[in-house]
């Protein structure tokens, strides 16, 4: 193959080899998740989450690290799903102790109906006096007003949840995985144009001539 060939192709070669750098630097599923409380002091941390259930926490809870998460069931019927609903996640501190963090839901109101409203007194063919039957339905609405802790020491609190995204393609540093993408592909192109630039010099050695 010709050296010019080589480097109409460098560009090719190189951006293939970016795209699967960067295609196992990304997460395929998991999803971090930045967290608080405000009912207990020093109490936040991330979640992984892969799906729709919590796989991994970290933080502190009252300010002591926060030991693993529990399987979901395990106590007081937890499921660890996100985003949290009543039944919460549940994890130990480095102490050992068990807590749930869960959202509460709380009735909001009663909306009161009559399916029919005519009730006036009327005289059937029979000469009896009657009314219409009136049917009273009601829909409860409700909605997650705040969230619990709790431990197995009888202990609970009661505060805002909050939770965001981490964005995946944050790295330690500052930089993102475009201007990684950028910097690798730089790298790859010197590499492979000191290659050819080598190989220059071996096709045409320099001939020194004496007078």
């Amino acid at each position: 193959m010709k050296l010019k060939s080589l480097s109409r192709l460098l560009p090719l070669v190189v951006g293939s080899a970016v795209a699967g750098v960067l295609a196992s630097m990304s997460p395929a599923h998991a999803l971090t998740y930045n967290w608080s409380f405000s009912g207990l002091a020093n109490t936040s941390g991330t979640f992984d989450v892969t799906g729709n259930t919590i796989t991994g926490i970290s933080g502190s809870v009252g300010g002591t690290p926060i030991g693993s998460l529990l399987g979901a069931g395990v106590w007081s019927g937890n499921d660890n799903q996100f985003p949290l609903n009543v039944n919460g996640v549940s994890f130990t501190n480095i102490g050992g102790i068990k807590y749930k963090l869960a959202m509460e839901q709380s009735v909001q109101g009663t909306l009161t109906y009559q399916s029919d409203d005519d009730i006036l007194p009327f005289v059937d063919d029979q000469g009896n006096t009657t009314t219409n039957q009136i049917t009273t339905n009601q829909i409860t609405t409700s909605q997650y007003i705040g969230a619990t802790l709790m431990n197995d020491q009888n202990n609970s609190w009661r505060g805002a949840f909050s939770a965001e995204a981490v964005p995946f393609d944050n790295i330690p540093g500052g930089a993102t995985i475009p201007a990684v993408g950028s910097l690798l592909a730089l790298g790859a192109m010197r590499k492979v144009r000191k290659s050819i630039a080598s190989k220059t010099r071996i096709a045409n050695p320099v001939v020194a001539v004496r007078s």
